[in-house]
Order: C-alpha cells, then sequence, then structure tokens
C-alpha cells in the first residue's frame, strides 16, 4: 500500500510541474503574453572622432518596438546614425562622435502590454583635451 501511495504521489508530482510549464509557455507551445523587460545599459565616454555602439535588450511577447532618444528628442537614421533592430534587440551606432553627441540616450520599449525604457549616458570627449599640456604662450 505505501509503495503505491508514494508512486501515486510522485506522478502527481510530474503532472503539477507540467502543468506549471505549460502555464509558462500558454496554449500550442508558445510563451504567454508579458510586457516588455529591458536590459540596463552602461554609461561610455569616448574621444572625439572615434565610434559609438549602444545595444538595447529587451524581451516581450508580443515582440517589443524600440526608438531611441537623445536628451528627450527621439533618434532617427542619417548618415553617421545608424539603427540596426530585430525581435531581441536594438543597436544605435554613431561612426563619428563628435563633442555635440555627449548626452542621454535612452531606449524606449513597448509592446501592447506595457512599455518600459533604458538610459546610457555618452561622454564624448575632445581629442584637444588629451594627451600632454601645451606649453603656455609667452608674449
Amino acid at each position: 500500500m505505501r509503495g503505491l501511495s508514494i508512486h501515486s504521489c510522485k506522478g502527481m508530482k510530474e503532472r503539477e510541474q507540467r502543468r506549471r510549464t505549460n502555464d509558462k509557455k500558454g496554449r500550442d507551445g508558445e510563451k504567454s503574453a508579458s510586457a516588455p523587460k529591458v536590459k540596463p545599459m552602461d554609461s561610455q565616454w569616448l574621444q572625439e572622432g572615434k565610434k559609438l555602439m549602444l545595444k538595447c535588450e529587451a524581451a516581450g511577447n508580443p515582440s517589443p518596438s524600440f526608438n531611441w532618444y537623445k536628451d528627450g528628442s527621439q533618434l532617427r537614421q542619417k548618415k553617421t546614425v545608424k539603427i540596426k533592430t530585430n525581435k531581441k534587440n536594438s543597436k544605435l551606432h554613431i561612426s563619428r562622435l563628435q563633442l555635440e553627441d555627449s548626452g542621454n540616450y535612452t531606449c524606449v520599449v513597448e509592446n501592447s502590454l506595457g512599455r518600459e525604457s533604458a538610459t546610457s549616458y555618452v561622454g564624448v570627449q575632445s581629442t584637444l583635451s588629451s594627451g600632454s599640456p601645451q606649453s603656455p604662450l609667452i608674449i
């Protein structure tokens, strides 16, 4: 009798585990709907003229949309600014940084269930300020 109750208990545990797994996946093996979750981004300090690449990673179901902002203004692709996006991440590339590119870069991720953002501060340092100090000017 004891063997039967242990076996029954074990079978119940396995069924419960399968049910929980299926609940997470939803119907037809798909993940259940969820608001987006964004991975934090680190701040960066780079020299003027260098390349910048920021990567915004997010998960959500349905797959979220990605939008980039610099200091609150939406970024658009242009000659030096490229944005590449897929279902899981979006990458912002700036080919030649200028001093005015310094600022807060925010990735906003959104789907029908919610919205989340991550911000990275990018500091651009002048190439003139690096290296050895200049000699004083004698008049």
